[in-house]
């Protein structure tokens, strides 16, 4: 089962539930040797690893989303952080199973076009204050989603 207040790793694996990639990940953790656990859920080591890297991957993923949730209200510095996210979890996955990789491929459109709407929205509130700047001809600060 997936541990409380996470969400299960889904995905890491087409060989394994999202359940078993938990436990296998939570057994490695406790000090299982690899080859034990791969052995125990009937995978090569070689496809272990690379759930073990592709958890890994996903963990610093959440962890840095979660820095940036903490950083203030800096929408384009999350937007930065999530497209790097998924340049590493692009970089990390397994071009050999194509479930997985039509997979990361959709979501990676899903975070672009994100992406896009919020620059597209970032550039609105610019253009704004940009206009309110040159017709009022009063001092505008810089918006929050914009200030680093």
């Amino acid at each position: 089962m997936p541990r409380p207040g996470r969400r299960p790793m889904r995905g890491l694996s087409s060989q394994l539930s999202d359940w078993e990639v938990e436990e296998a990940l939570a057994s490695v953790r406790a000090g299982d040797t690899i080859e034990a656990v791969a052995a125990r859920y009937g995978i090569s080591t070689k496809t272990l690893q690379r759930i073990i890297d592709r958890a890994g991957a996903r963990e610093r993923e959440e962890k840095g989303m979660a820095e940036a949730r903490g950083q203030g209200d800096n929408a384009l510095g999350r937007v930065n952080d999530y497209l790097f996210a998924e340049l590493e979890r692009l970089d990390t996955l397994d071009a050999s199973d194509p479930d997985a990789l039509r997979l990361e491929i959709s979501r990676a459109k899903a975070v672009e076009g994100i992406a896009k709407a919020t620059i597209d929205n970032a550039n609105t509130i610019l253009d704004v204050a940009r206009l309110k700047a040159e017709y009022s001809g009063a001092r505008v600060s810089v918006p929050k989603m914009l200030a680093g």
